[in-house]
């Protein structure tokens, strides 16, 4: 998940390494998402994995207005 301070730094559209936080980065048996999308009404990550289903692991949008979407998926 982003950091404060990346956060900080995409907003302000100055953070370089903003592949390191966004996309899916495996860690400790779970993968974390985080997207920018700023115009969405919903995310979610879905698979073969999940049997396609929309529903199974949304993302949720961060409260501090950067238009990122996160989250973890175990197992």
């Amino acid at each position: 998940m982003p950091s404060e301070q990346a956060i900080y730094l995409f907003r302000e559209g100055t953070n370089a390494r903003a592949y390191e936080d966004l996309g899916c980065h495996l860690m400790d048996g779970a993968a974390a998402f985080a997207v920018w999308a700023p115009n969405a009404h919903a995310v979610t990550v879905m698979g073969e994995w999940n049997s396609w289903d929309a529903g199974a692991h949304r993302l949720k949008r961060r409260g501090d207005g950067s238009g990122i979407w996160e989250g973890q998926v175990t197992g």
